[in-house]
């Protein structure tokens, strides 16, 4: 019983732990209590002193003080913070304490759930009753990750530590005063909407999915890195920032696409080129090269038109990662900027997009089929959307022919790159090898160039395939398949079953054949199929609003989309055969002038 007499005495860091008590024990401010009393530290105005009249007493008040505490409290033992979400099971430290048995296990505990009792509202009543807590000073880390509920914290809070606000959807700004010492986690606060001016944060600082910020105050510094990853609505940066490791502005889609954000980022790139801990990570819209960002601008723009019936896609940010909506951009956006010192010409790069995309602006519709043959070209390195451009530029060039005898002589492109992808896997090198499939796409992408240019050499086709490109990615690994052996056989065979190919094998070709689908899209009057597009949706809408069984509404839908598609590619196959039969029996129309010039060729040699 002795032990019960002896007074314990507990030194504590910042003045909310007497908020807390007071709320407890609803006094204003005591300075005496019956079972302990609170003095001031003199040696320090920010310490006070409890001295309790024994130890037991001592544990049963703070048992009940951290009881009250949704968040607890309790040492750090760790040196550093890990960045990002990670910081979520990171714990904070409000008090020091002379009395080593409070730092035992049985005191320490883990986050509550935010959904139960939160933190946030013991800030948020303690502010909305006007109690004081302003000047915290916070030595450790403060973790309040995933407080929904709190609305606002009090102004000149200090941490020297790190403080984790992520996912505090009701925060909607941050105090003034405020300072970090080390790093400051604000990520999917989704109603934040800017920082305060005099925000001081020594090492990190994320901001990522706070998709409500707008802008970011004039002077701002980081000590290291700055996240600022899909902020969607942030407008503009700072004249004057300052970071001092990486800058992420990957998904920051509301940040203009023009010559002044460029000009901006470059000079941010320059003013830090000597310093090794900085790099800065473009948004997927622009790019250093003013003419690449005007043409994915343009592609951006298409899409809105492509997407105006669909208020979430037309509203959705346009990412160089977003396959499932915007496969099309993804691939030109790779193509244009993966791998170009090794594929030749940048211009004719560029020029082969900007080609493409003003034949995409003109008519957004392409897009319906060109995301469908996009997809698949999305994966691997850069020869895989290389071999995907190509494809999409043969398409494009289909589009803009206006009869469809002159569609069906484009289309015999598409037929020769099926040739060569054929070909390349049964050629054979000079030691007797065929290719290995790892590195298929970069022969292919390669052996189109070399047939394109011996077609062009000896005459048989006028002028380029669209979308070639001068160099190729990778291209010593696969450069011993390309004898001249090897190009004459597959040359020789795209002439034979491409480009003189018979009617009823391209009849076979478009109409049944894997491009079907496209083909009836290419050559259906627009107006016509966007008619029957609408009233097909109309029937389908009509089912999904009537109360029956999911599998009952999938059969019927599934009927519906089965017999539109089945009627367009009948369709697809009477216009193709009317266009063979209109052509006049003595007219070279149905000859190419590709077959033409090879037919002079034989002559000329017989």
């Amino acid at each position: 019983m002795e032990g019960s007499n002896k007074k314990e005495i507990v030194e504590f860091k910042k003045n909310v732990v007497i908020d807390f008590i007071n709320i407890l024990y609803n006094s204003a401010k005591p300075k005496k209590q019956k079972n302990f009393t609170v003095t001031s530290n003199s040696n320090s105005d920010d310490d006070f002193i409890i001295e309790f009249n024994s130890s037991s007493l001592k544990k049963s008040i703070l048992d009940k003080m951290l009881n009250s505490l949704p968040n607890k409290v309790y040492k750090s033992q760790r040196n550093q913070a890990p960045r990002g979400m990670e910081m979520g099971s990171f714990s904070f430290s409000m008090f020091s304490l002379k009395d080593n048995d409070f730092n035992n296990t049985e005191y320490q505990a883990t986050l509550l759930d935010a959904k139960n009792k939160s933190i946030s509202n013991h800030i948020n009543n303690l502010l909305k009753y006007n109690i004081d807590l302003n000047d915290i000073k916070v030595i450790g880390d403060l973790d309040l990750s995933g407080c929904t509920n709190l609305e606002k914290l009090p102004n000149d809070l200090k941490v020297g530590g790190y403080l984790n606000l992520s996912r505090c959807t009701n925060l909607k700004e941050l105090p003034n005063g405020l300072k970090v010492g080390k790093g400051l986690e604000l990520s999917r606060c989704t109603n934040l909407k800017e920082l305060p001016n005099d925000l001081k944060v020594g090492g990190y600082l994320g901001l990522s999915r706070c998709t409500n910020l707008k802008e970011l105050p004039n002077g701002l510094k980081v000590g290291e890195d700055l996240d600022l990853s899909g902020c969607t609505n942030l407008k503009e940066l700072p004249n004057d920032l300052k970071v001092g490791g990486r800058l992420d502005l990957s998904g920051c889609t509301g940040l203009p696409n023009n010559i002044e954000t460029i000009n901006k980022l470059k000079a941010i790139e320059k003013e830090n080129a000597n310093n090794p801990n900085f790099s800065l990570i473009w948004p997927d819209h622009l790019c250093k090269d003013a003419d690449i960002s005007a043409i994915k601008n343009k592609l951006e723009n298409a899409y809105r038109q492509y997407y105006n019936n669909d208020e979430e896609k037309k509203q959705k940010a346009i990412k160089a990662t977003d396959s499932a909506d915007f496969p099309v951009y993804c691939l030109i956006h790779r193509f244009l900027t993966e791998s170009t010192a090794s594929r030749g010409s940048i211009k004719k790069i560029k020029d082969s997009a900007e080609i493409l995309v003003d034949r995409i602006s003109e008519n957004p519709q392409l897009l319906e089929f060109m995301n469908e043959s996009a997809r698949p070209f999305l994966y691997a390195c850069v020869n895989q959307p290389v071999a995907g451009f190509l494809e999409l530029s043969v398409i494009a060039e289909i589009s803009s022919k206006p009869e469809i005898i002159s569609k069906i002589e484009s289309a015999k492109i598409l037929k020769a790159f099926d040739i060569i992808k054929e070909e390349v896997k049964n050629i054979k090198n000079n030691n007797g090898n065929t290719i290995g499939a790892e590195v298929e796409v970069e022969l292919y992408n390669a052996m189109v160039r070399e047939v394109n240019n011996k077609l062009l050499q000896d005459k048989i086709i006028e002028k380029p395939w669209p979308g070639i490109a001068d160099g190729i990615a990778y291209e010593d690994i696969i450069k011993n398949f390309l004898t001249e052996n090897n190009k004459d056989h597959i040359s020789k065979e795209v002439i034979k079953r491409a480009i003189n190919s018979s009617k009823e094998d391209m009849k076979t070709y478009l109409c049944e054949g894997h491009l079907q689908d496209t083909w009836a899209q290419l050559i259906i009057p627009s107006a016509e199929y966007r008619k029957n597009f609408k009233k097909k949706n109309d029937i389908i809408n009509a089912i999904k609003g009537v109360e029956e069984s999911e599998e009952s509404q999938y059969k019927q839908i599934s009927k519906i989309e089965n017999e539109f598609r089945d009627k367009n590619i009948e369709y697809a196959k009477e216009l193709t055969e009317k266009a063979y039969d209109n052509i006049p029996t003595n007219s070279n129309v149905e000859k190419p002038k590709a077959v033409q010039s090879n037919k002079q060729q034989q002559n000329t040699k017989t």
